[in-house]
């Protein structure tokens, strides 16, 4: 092979201007006969290397390249070989490369609220720490992240993405064009390495919030697709002819608490057991150090070994620390043979209907027991439960269709029939309450919408990777994106707008690159203002560059002054903040925030028992003043009527009137005062508390 130059031009000082290269070999057809003889040589295109960049002056078969489909890279022709270039390469110096320059207008406004919220959480800087040596790779990182999460479904490539986007003036150290192929980056993030890293780091960053995150996790799986022409995870689990027959799944450990993969695993099978877990718990202790004591299964799990390995006589293990603490198992009765499903039933029939055994959780009412049992020689927990609620609803109405079926049946088919579809059992090894049970399995629901939040909005487990590496890297990236998904649209919450909505809507606000250093942005429509406003954004006018750097790439938060008002303090003040001195600005700001919204609420609840203590005080002399005007009235009334010697008798009862309008006048007002007095010391307590908790912040 050789490298084919076409059109180089140079300038006076050397660089190259314009100018194409083609990489192509010679190739021999045979003639008629079968030989090469009388027949010439014929160049073949073997792939079009783009424009010229640099050439090697003293290696014509080595330079730098603008590939179309592999961006900026340098090619060596005796190697074969291809490797990335940055646009920063020196190089480069003077040629007209202007990958990821924003010359034009380009859109601001996601990448700055997504990179914005994504710097409050500890996301952040677990990718920083677990991508952050090598530094174009982290920028990979960000990059497909931002991408994945901002498209909004758009069928576009990265690299055209990262074009249009402000990004492409931060992520400096890549080129737009290389992120268009992903296969190089799959295969990057499929070393095991990183996978471990990036756990091990977020595992630490995690648990500095909750130091319990990874103690008590869901184990749980979802099948890899399974058809046989066109699955490339057929290339995991093919065990001999009957390989395309197996199915892969991915195994995904989660916190109960937070709902935050702390580990994941694939693995070639379609049955789940008791290897299953026990592996995956090795694997969590062995590069996490993390012992798992909570398991909520479905009825895939339920078998003899699992029985065996988890029961009431070994529910204790040692934690990390080498105490001994609980480990708890919650599994499903499958409804089949070896399980004593129906006996459970009969066992349990006659306390369906007592009070005492019924309890409501999620709006739908429960009947619940416990029941100790012997499942395959070993001792467990099982609890049966009705949900009255759901089972009287599907009743009726197959009633209402099935009547003569329904009258055909007997008296004990009838009862099942009014509990069947709210009829199951789960097994455990721990004692608790049927109600603590059921709340501990049901909340395993929460993987489930982990793993329906991978599938439908970030596309998870495509069918285009055909290796074992780039399946592998696929997954872990995917991960990765699922949990910053879920963040970030937690995070932005409180603008009542979907995701779809708010990146649409935020995709109006653009900006263009005015100087060297600085973004000006444009004037944003009134929805993307209220969408701001209501997660507590200024509207700046103009952004440094290098500011939103270091806030994306080196976690320093950017000061939210717009930069004109920044420029002119600090030109008064002569001075240029450091990094530290933005944190402790930052800081302080936060904290005189938060100080005036505790005063605001101490007189604010001030003023609430004041109103109160007015308006009893004014119902009290109403009061107070009706039975004065009563006691005269009657007294008028009296005087004119009784006789002489009767008008004492009448004083003494007009007098204990009064007095018994003046004691509840005053019994009303203490207790007004004394209401008054106890709302101020709260308020006075509340605000203290705060002021305190500020100080220890």
């Amino acid at each position: 092979m050789r490298i084919k130059y076409r059109n180089i031009v140079r300038d006076d000082n050397n660089i190259i201007i314009s100018g194409s290269a083609t990489l192509v070999k010679n190739s021999y057809k045979p003639n008629s006969n079968g030989n090469r003889k009388g027949n010439h040589s014929r160049q073949e295109v073997v792939e079009r290397l783009g424009k010229v960049l640099w050439i090697d002056p003293e290696d014509r078969m080595k330079g730098i390249f603008n590939s179309p489909t592999r961006g900026i890279v340098h090619f060596d022709l005796s190697s074969d070989c291809f490797t990335e270039v940055s646009p920063s390469d020196e190089r480069l110096a003077g040629t007209k490369v202007q990958d990821g320059e924003a010359c034009i207008h380009v859109s601001f406004g996601n990448s700055y609220l997504f990179f914005s919220e994504l710097c409050k959480t500890p996301f952040m800087s677990v990718l920083r720490n677990s991508f952050g040596e090598n530094k174009s790779f982290y920028q990979k990182v960000l990059a497909h992240v931002a991408h994945d999460c901002l498209r909004n479904e758009a069928a576009i490539k990265c690299g055209d993405y990262l074009r249009q986007d402000v990004l492409s003036c931060v992520l400096q150290d890549i080129s737009c064009s290389t992120l268009n192929c992903d296969s190089p980056y799959f295969r990057e993030m499929s070393d095991d390495r990183l996978k471990v890293r990036f756990f091990k780091t977020l595992v630490t960053e995690m648990r500095k919030q909750n130091p319990e995150f990874g103690r008590g996790c869901y184990v749980d799986s979802t099948p890899l697709p399974g058809e046989a022409e066109n699955n490339p995870f057929n290339a995991l689990s093919s065990h001999g002819t009957d390989g395309a027959q197996i199915q892969s799944r991915l195994v995904l450990v989660l916190d109960i608490q937070t709902n935050i993969p702390l580990w994941f695993e694939i693995i070639p099978a379609n049955v789940l057991d008791k290897s299953t877990l026990q592996s995956i718990s090795a694997d969590v202790k062995a590069t996490l150090d993390v012992t798992i004591f909570m398991f909520a299964l479905d009825a895939g799990y339920a078998r003899r070994e699992l029985f065996e390995a988890f029961n009431r006589n070994n529910s204790m293990a040692e934690d990390d620390s080498g105490n001994l603490r609980e480990r708890s198992v919650l599994v499903r009765m499958p409804a089949a043979a070896g399980y004593p499903f129906n006996e459970l039933y009969v066992t349990c029939k006659p306390n369906i209907h007592k009070g005492s055994y019924i309890f409501d959780y999620e709006h739908h009412t429960f009947f619940g027991q416990c029941v100790e049992i012997a499942l395959f020689d070993q001792p467990e927990y099982a609890y049966v439960f009705v949900d009255k609620t759901q089972a009287d609803d599907l009743i009726r109405n197959w009633r209402e269709e099935n009547w003569d079926e329904w009258t055909g049946l007997t008296e004990s088919q009838q009862d099942w029939y009014q509990v069947k579809n709210g009829f199951f059992i789960l097994i455990g090894n721990k004692e608790q309450t049927p109600k603590e049970a059921l709340v501990d399995y049901r909340s395993r629901a929460r993987i489930e919408s982990f793993f329906r939040d991978a599938k439908a909005y970030l596309k998870i487990l495509p069918m285009a990777k055909w290796n074992k590496q780039t399946v592998k890297g696929k997954i872990f990236h995917d991960i990765i994106e699922t949990i910053i998904y879920r963040a970030y649209r937690k995070s932005i919450a409180p603008a009542h707008m979907t995701m779809s909505g708010l990146n649409v809507c935020l995709d109006s606000w653009e900006c263009f690159r005015k100087t060297s250093a600085l973004l000006e942005l444009k004037t944003p429509n009134i929805q993307v203002r209220e969408a701001l406003e209501k997660l507590g954004y200024a509207i700046p006018g103009h952004i440094e560059i290098e500011d939103l750097r270091r806030e994306i790439l080196e976690g320093v938060p950017m000061s939210r002054i717009p930069v004109t008002q920044r420029t002119k303090r600090n030109t008064v003040k002569n001075v240029c903040l450091s990094p530290d001195e933005k944190l402790a600005a930052l800081e302080k700001e936060k904290n005189d925030r938060l100080r005036k919204q505790a005063e605001d609420r101490k007189s604010k609840a001030d003023a609430r028992a004041e109103e109160k203590f007015l308006k009893a005080e004014n119902k009290a002399r109403t009061s107070l003043n009706k039975a004065l005007t009563k006691a005269k009235e009657k007294l008028e009334k009296l005087c004119d009527r009784c006789a002489p010697g009767n008008r004492d008798k009448v004083m003494a009862e007009i007098a204990n009137m009064t007095d018994s309008a003046k004691k509840t006048y005053d019994d009303a007002l203490s207790a007004a005062k004394e209401s008054f007095e106890k709302a101020k010391k709260e308020a006075l307590s509340e605000y203290e508390q705060s002021i305190k908790d500020l100080k220890y912040q």
